[in-house]
């Protein structure tokens, strides 16, 4: 059961009943409750006699619920991608929490150039010593850090970056897909502006369709996720999926499914 499904499911329907949710995601009522009280806490749902009411009524999950999620394992992904980064490389990083998490482990990284549309990621990299920073404008989107619009795609479709890390809601052997249509061209425009492009999600997202589609599968280079993804299920996927071990004290691992990571 993920904390950000279960808020989308309640903004869909306004209200629902703690027994309705716990029959829905197959858990028992208790379990929906502590998840319902870490969402109180965070201010976007209101729970009532039996039941529970969204306060919040955009479609897209808020970020705070995003960024607390699967935090270990996001941390996992992004030491991933880190390890496939060289130096002096162009990296153009969406916008996200897992993306934020690939950005703090890029601190270390020497002479990169990082472009993004993440207010966040950008705040991450400004404090980064040894790299460049290039901040996409636009029009910030509700309940997120994303700035976007016809502007933004303009800018992104004018660059040539060696890499681009690219997050996602949910992903199924056949496409990426995205609760919300408001990121879509941006994300398409990031796609064709890269030599090569990186799937980032946690194993949560995976064997998911919502209703957006973003585009296929393999257009990706490569995915690189946690080992919570059955490596069997990761095999039937068009593209390289790297499952990188999650790291019970949130450190870094230094390995992926047995092998050393090569370095950057």
């Amino acid at each position: 059961m993920n904390r950000s499904e279960l808020l989308r499911r309640i903004q869909q329907r306004g209200y629902e009943t703690v027994g309705e949710l716990a029959t829905e995601f197959g858990v028992t009522p208790s379990t929906v409750r502590r998840h319902l009280e870490v969402l109180q806490q965070r201010g976007v749902i209101e729970r009532r006699h039996g039941g529970v009411e969204a306060l919040t009524t955009t479609a897209e999950v808020p970020y705070a619920a995003k960024e607390s999620e699967h935090h270990r394992q996001k941390r996992a992904v992004a030491l991933g991608v880190a390890h496939r980064i060289g130096p002096g490389q162009s990296v153009l990083l969406d916008s996200g929490s897992t993306t934020l998490e690939v950005a703090r482990a890029l601190a270390l990284h020497i002479g990169l150039t990082i472009v993004t549309n993440d207010i966040r990621v950008a705040n991450e990299v400004a404090g980064h010593s040894s790299s460049r920073l290039i901040v996409v404008g636009g029009e910030r989107l509700p309940s997120v850090f994303t700035l976007s619009g016809p502007d933004s795609i303009r800018q992104i479709e004018e660059l040539r970056v060696d890499v681009a890390v690219l997050s996602a809601d949910a992903v199924d052997a056949h496409s990426v897909t995205n609760a919300s249509s408001e990121e879509v061209a941006m994300k398409r425009a990031m796609l064709q502006s890269a030599e090569a492009r990186y799937l980032v999600a946690d194993s949560s997202k995976f064997e998911r369709t919502l209703l957006i589609r973003v585009c296929g599968l393999s257009e990706f280079t490569l995915g690189i996720t946690d080992t919570g993804m059955d490596p069997i299920v990761a095999a039937r996927y068009p593209i390289p999926m790297i499952r990188v071990p999650v790291s019970q004290n949130d450190g870094h691992t230094g390995r992926e499914d047995g092998h050393d990571l090569p370095r950057g």
